[in-house]
């Protein structure tokens, strides 16, 4: 298989023709297959503490902990509001 050195914003990378359809992009933190990588490494952009809080969300505490908790305190406080209008609907007809 061939291989190509490339070197972008001071980052060497290399790139490794596994199959004639597969092709894998070695950066200095590791390998990277090509089916992972998506646009031109001219436009690309890196976002450090995305990753970050990204880990947050799909961990299984932060996961329930900033989606499911709030969604369904959001359920219950809708639920409340409609017990509530219908009490207070009941009440202003027996007046």
């Amino acid at each position: 298989m061939d291989s190509k050195v490339l070197v972008y914003n001071d980052v060497v990378l290399e790139k490794q023709a596994v199959t004639r359809d597969e092709t894998t992009y070695v950066f200095d933190s590791g390998k990277v297959s090509g089916e992972d990588i998506i646009g031109k490494a001219s436009t690309s952009k890196v976002y450090h503490k995305l990753g970050s809080i990204l880990q947050i969300f799909t961990s299984k505490w932060g996961f329930m902990l900033l989606v499911i908790l709030p969604t369904l305190f959001a359920i219950i406080y809708e639920i409340m509001m409609i017990f509530e209008t219908v009490h207070t609907s009941k009440e202003q007809s027996d007046n």
